[in-house]
Parts: C-alpha cells; sequence; structure tokens
C-alpha cells in the first residue's frame, strides 16, 4: 500500500477506534464493525491505526487485554474471574495468550510479581 498521509480527522476516528476497543474488551469487534462505528473506511482504519498505534487492531487488543488482564490480577481476582472480562472463552485460551506475550503462565507471572512487592 503506498504511503498515506493522515488528517487530522484520521487521527481522531483511530483515537476513537482505540477507545472503543479498550472500553469493551470482552466484545468481538470485527474490523468492519469498528471502520462503521469510526465512519472510516476498513482499509484506511487499518493503515492509520497500524500508523497511530503501532499495532494493528487486534494486536492492539490483544494488548490491551493483557494489561487488563494484569490490573486484574494484581488486584486478587481470581484468573476464572478475569478470563471472561478480558474476552476469552476458557482460561486455556487466555493462558496460551498470555504465556504468548509475558513468557509465563498468568499463575507464574502474578508469583512473580507478588514475590518482588511482598
Amino acid at each position: 500500500m503506498k504511503s498515506l498521509n493522515l488528517t487530522a480527522k484520521d487521527v481522531e476516528k483511530v483515537k476513537k477506534a482505540a477507545a472503543l476497543i479498550s472500553s469493551s474488551l470482552e466484545n468481538h469487534h470485527t474490523i468492519i464493525e469498528v471502520a462503521k462505528a469510526v465512519q472510516l473506511p476498513e482499509k484506511r482504519l487499518k493503515y492509520a491505526f497500524k500508523q497511530l498505534m503501532g499495532h494493528g487492531l487486534y494486536g492492539y487488543l490483544q494488548l490491551q487485554r493483557m494489561e487488563r488482564a494484569k490490573v486484574l490480577m494484581l488486584e486478587g481476582e481470581k484468573i476464572k474471574n478475569i478470563v471472561p472480562k478480558v474476552g476469552y472463552a476458557n482460561e486455556a485460551n487466555f493462558s496460551k495468550a498470555f504465556k504468548k506475550v509475558y513468557k509465563e503462565l498468568p499463575t507464574q507471572w502474578r508469583k512473580g510479581v507478588l514475590s518482588k512487592t511482598g
């Protein structure tokens, strides 16, 4: 794709898309749904989002989910209760995704963090 100049409206719409994703991590929005919600053509949204956020929409969603999961774990929430809050159907899928990002299972991560602070 050739380089596109991003307008101030594009930037505003990407921020709106990021806020939509971040505010509803339990939902599985498609790129088409997000594009319609922010009134930006799908291809332009994908390009602009990657340029401004450093990740595609799906990658951004995954990172936001993992960051939210970490916060909930540190607040003492049980992993089984965190899983649906961050959009996963089961603990196995969540643990696999968490390990892919942080190189350890959620329970290992929490133990490691708590041992350093406690």
